[in-house]
């Protein structure tokens, strides 16, 4: 009845019932003996499962396995200590649940849904989201329409939690019925508010993002903060300004020490905020840094939570993408990372961690150094249930080891990973958004039927190629004028990227002066900088880099008639192509530009 195997100290607390005779565990010790059992320490073992699956079949029928279930399962509940109650707290649920079919007091189902919650509270807390959704939905269905005026706290709970866990899960049917359960129960918003989050984090995962926006606003308009669906440029430029002029009286180690949120209201605003940052993220980018701001906003007048910890985050990321304010979004960053250990904030820190190391550090340190931490974030939103985020960190994770240099090999191996961790998670909205970096290193490997096409797009060669050859065409087919203020502001923001981190920057913007030089004739500057930009990937482990600057040199030298430094060139875009793992990129090189029948004449095709 225990299954295969079971603790010696579970047969103590059965036999200390008055009613019992003998001594369970003298007996099984002759099973031992025997060879039917086997005792490793306190716990004893069927010698094979089969033999288990025997003496299970013993019991006549499903009645008196129910039957059997449920009296060891009322002997263990009342003979247990308090301890040993909570030790055995899943064996103990487990025999009632088997037998709860034949239970016919209401109150004694009450009191079993409570163990039931508790149980999925405990598993839930473990991350054993399955165990803790069979728990749960069994404890739900032991209440009757009269438990839920009767016992309304435990019904809310239990199928708050339910509905939580089927999300984890990914079973959204049940998700759609739990919520339906308690909406149409529910007195008033609060008793809503837990329900309403598991329907947008289910509605976001399903691909609906657009309702996902929609009932966050509506949630929140409720709560008495009201948000325009629509928001003006200037009105959110003008929103950053204040936030920031608010953030400027506030020095670093004030803003370490800000008083706690203690406003009920405002904390669960600032939990549905945060909720809708990721999808107005992707589908309402200019809405974004509204939603941001506010959260900030209420940060610095209502005192810190832990969700404070993604505004700062957030805001950080802003300064960092569109102000060029580096070391402030930096410092944002690092106070989110703080705020997260000051409140012990586990379910938040992938969130945080993403947004840290996915859009901030690579303006202050290698981009390489992000791996480690965003690997982390995705193990922390898995052990804490947060499917979705975790999904986003591995996209994330993926993207940042592609543009790293990682080896292709090994990073379609972890997207493979990742691609399956979604589906199983039923994350399709991410795992739709993941295949960018999955089917561009595959036709970079030649793994792909076709190595110039993704699936839902044609492009180039490769998409290095389209960067550094369009601007090309266009002085070559439109004129330099037309396109000047474009190749300015590029050459900008470039600058700025390398003044904060020339780790990450400098050989792309050497890259970049070397293909300008080129174009404008001054054919010494353009052989410097390409040199530089390759030495410089060398020095910064950008191999795939590496292999792109040392192929546009070799065009360079071949256009200009210097085939064997050209050679040179394509050789070293070969071997660092081969290191990289793009094989069809490898090939590329070698049939175009290496061959011996080809060294001679060969022209850049345009």
């Amino acid at each position: 009845c225990f299954g295969a195997e079971c603790e010696e100290r579970l047969l103590n607390i059965i036999d200390r019932s008055p009613d019992r005779i003998g001594d369970t565990a003298a007996a099984l010790d002759i099973a031992v003996s025997e060879g039917i059992m086997i005792k490793v320490n306190s716990e004893y073992r069927f010698s094979h499962d089969q033999i288990q699956q025997v003496v299970y079949q013993l019991v006549p029928d499903s009645e008196n396995k129910a039957a059997l279930h449920l009296f060891l399962g009322r002997l263990l509940w009342k003979w247990a200590s308090e301890d040993e109650a909570n030790m055995f707290l899943f064996v103990l649920v487990d025999q009632l649940h088997r037998g709860s079919c034949l239970l016919t007091d209401p109150e004694e189902k009450v009191k079993l849904a409570r163990l039931s919650l508790l149980a999925g509270e405990v598993a839930h807390s473990l991350s054993a989201f399955l165990p803790a959704a069979s728990y749960l939905e069994t404890g739900c269905l032991l209440l009757t329409e009269t438990d839920w005026a009767c016992h309304r706290n435990l019904c809310f709970s239990l199928h708050n939690l339910f509905a939580e866990t089927q999300y984890i899960v990914g079973d959204f049917a049940s998700v759609k019925e739990s919520v339906g359960s308690v909406l149409s129960r529910a007195n008033g918003l609060s008793e809503k508010l837990s329900v309403y989050r598991t329907l947008i984090l289910s509605m976001g995962a399903q691909g609906h993002v657009s309702d996902a926006i929609h009932t966050s606003l509506s949630v929140l308009n409720q709560l008495g903060e009201n948000l325009p669906m629509n928001v003006p440029e200037e009105m959110i430029k003008k929103d950053i300004q204040i936030t920031m002029k608010l953030l400027s009286k506030w020095t670093e180690e004030s803003l370490l020490n800000m008083k706690a949120m203690h406003d009920t209201d405002k904390l669960t605003v600032m939990k549905f905020l945060h909720l809708l940052l990721w999808y107005v993220f992707y589908t309402r980018s200019s809405y974004y840094p509204f939603v941001v701001c506010r959260m900030v906003q209420l940060s610095l007048s209502h005192g810190v939570c832990k969700e404070s910890a993604l505004g700062f985050a957030s805001f950080g990321c802003i300064l960092c993408s569109a102000v060029n304010m580096f070391q402030l979004g930096n410092r944002y960053g690092t106070l989110s990372l703080n705020i997260i250990e000051r409140f012990h904030a586990k379910e938040y820190a992938a969130k945080v961690l993403l947004c840290v190391y996915g859009g901030i550090r690579h303006t202050a340190e290698p981009i390489q150094a992000a791996l480690p931490p965003l690997k982390n974030a995705i193990e922390v939103a898995l052990a804490t249930g947060d499917t979705e985020y975790a999904m986003i960190c591995a996209s994330t994770h993926n993207s940042i080891a592609f543009a790293s240099g990682k080896a292709l090999s090994a990073l379609i191996t972890e997207a493979e990973m990742h691609s399956q961790q979604m589906f199983e998670c039923k994350q399709n909205y991410m795992a739709i958004g993941s295949k960018g970096v999955y089917q561009t290193a595959l036709n970079l490997m030649g793994r792909s039927a076709d190595p110039i096409k993704l699936d839902w797009e044609e492009t180039a060669e490769n998409a290095h190629e389209v960067i550094f050859m369009s601007s090309r065409r266009m002085w070559l087919e439109e004129g330099e004028m037309k396109y000047a203020a474009t190749i300015d502001n590029a050459f900008s923001e470039m600058k700025l990227w390398a003044e904060a981190s020339p780790w990450n920057f400098q050989n792309k913007l050497e890259l970049m002066k070397a293909e300008y030089a080129y174009l404008k004739k001054d054919l010494a500057v353009a052989a410097e900088c390409y040199q530089l930009s390759i030495d410089l990937a060398v020095k910064h482990h950008f191999i795939h880099e590496q292999a792109i600057a040392s192929e546009r040199a070799g065009i360079f030298y071949l256009e200009n008639g210097e085939n064997d430094t050209a050679e040179q060139c394509f050789m070293r875009a070969y071997d660092c192509y081969r290191q990289w793992g793009a094989e069809a990129k490898a090939s590329h090189v070698q049939m175009r530009y290496i061959g011996e029948d080809t060294k001679s004449h060969l022209t850049i095709p345009t």
